[in-house]
């Protein structure tokens, strides 16, 4: 951050803002675990780690499976709610939070893949059933 906006910051809500430009240069520095056993432990608040696990998370469909920046976002999307329980319940076994973020968007992927193909029959079939002028005759 440039040192306007630390000023501008520090003139709105002092505190706040100036211990969240600190925890966001701290997490700059740290790998994803370090990052979430930070923020479990009361260290480092979700404000400051929410950025890195939604790169994170919003990148792993098209280094997975090489999907393009419109699927990406629509599985964004999909998992933005379950990525701050992500962070909650993470626990340290030896392995590192991507382990367990890879397997968890793994999931999550073939679900949102699953919802689409779904979503996409149930359009198809309208639209022929509404091509074929069944819709409404009974």
């Amino acid at each position: 951050m440039t040192n306007f906006s630390l000023q501008f910051y520090c003139f709105s809500k002092p505190f706040y803002y100036i211990r969240i430009i600190k925890e966001h240069e701290k997490a700059s520095q740290q790998t994803l675990t370090e990052l979430v056993i930070s923020y479990q432990s009361g260290n480092v608040s979700y404000d400051a780690i929410s950025g890195r696990l939604s790169l994170y998370v919003y990148d792993f469909p098209r280094r997975v499976r090489h999907w393009d920046q419109d699927r990406c976002s629509d599985f964004f999307e999909f998992v933005y709610p379950r990525i701050k329980k992500m962070a909650d319940t993470f626990v340290f076994n030896g392995y590192p939070f991507e382990a367990y973020a890879n397997i968890s968007l793994r999931h999550l992927m073939n679900s949102f893949v699953h919802r689409k193909k779904m979503e996409e029959l149930k359009e198809t079939l309208f639209y022929q059933l509404c091509a074929a002028g069944s819709m409404g005759e009974d």
